[in-house]
């Protein structure tokens, strides 16, 4: 789950970097197209699934979530191979980590921004 937790997290500053517009004509601004993004989205997703007992996977992807809710037209449509969506994988990593303050904190970022601006 190492290299999960650190594809997420490398995804989650490639979005912040363009969010607070870094690099905006940069190689990041021409290949991390919207289908990039929607697929970057169903792999956070996936690892999510695969390692539901890695609290540090899950704060890391749900802050991951958080940012691409910006990115992304409408992210809940957006699955897994199990049909699993974004809403879905925040709730669960919630649940499995209940007493975790970092799952806790970044799960409720990505749900209110993501209901927010939906």
């Amino acid at each position: 789950s190492v290299v999960q937790r650190e594809g997420c997290k490398g995804l989650m500053i490639a979005v912040e970097k363009e969010l607070l517009g870094f690099d905006r004509d940069s190689y990041q601004k021409k290949y991390f197209t919207p289908a990039v993004r929607r697929e970057c989205v169903s792999k956070i997703i996936r690892a999510m699934t695969r390692f539901p007992g890695d609290s540090e996977l899950q704060e890391i992807a749900c802050m991951a979530l958080r940012n691409f809710h910006t990115e992304v037209n409408d992210p809940r449509r957006i699955t897994d191979s199990s049909g699993l969506n974004c809403i879905g994988a925040i709730s669960d990593a919630m649940r499995n980590f209940p007493y975790s303050v970092q799952v806790q904190v970044a799960g409720c970022e990505a749900l209110v921004k993501g209901l927010l601006l939906q």
